[in-house]
């Protein structure tokens, strides 16, 4: 049990990381590491759906609109697989 306890205290502190690291440029370090402790603490689980409201309240700079590049992508994605674009 100790073992596990141990690898998920390094995996939070690799995520807290890996968060501070992208958002430093655009926030400050202190900042950055208040919205990662925001996201790595209780308050989440790891297949919970952050929304744009969320995100917002965090401070973060969201974009809703997806780019023509992507639906093109996906065609070209689907007739690979010989699939019908919805």
């Amino acid at each position: 049990m100790l073992v596990l306890a141990d690898i998920a205290e390094k995996a939070i502190s690799e995520i807290q990381s890996l968060i501070v690291k992208l958002l430093e440029d655009k926030l400050g370090r202190d900042e950055a590491l208040e919205v990662a402790k925001e996201l790595i603490e209780d308050k989440y689980i790891h297949d919970y759906p952050i929304t744009v409201e969320e995100v917002k309240k965090l401070g973060l700079n969201v974009k809703t609109e997806i780019p023509p590049e992507v639906y093109t992508s996906w065609n070209y994605i689907l007739k690979l697989f010989n699939k019908d674009p919805a």
